[in-house]
């Protein structure tokens, strides 16, 4: 039993991990494309596909 609540504690942290980091690249886009850019990515088509995703 305690592996089956592993299980679905650490699905739910790894969902909640996507579903924040989703939220952010729409609520703080410009921050986001900037913070890609500084990195080297070209942001301007990464992250509508990392919203998708």
């Amino acid at each position: 039993m305690p592996t089956v609540y592993t299980y679905w504690i650490s699905t739910a942290l790894l969902s909640l991990l996507y579903l924040s980091s989703a939220a952010l690249y729409v609520a703080k886009r410009e921050y986001v494309e900037k913070a890609q850019a500084d990195l080297g990515y070209r942001a301007t088509y990464l992250v509508p596909f990392m919203i998708v995703v």
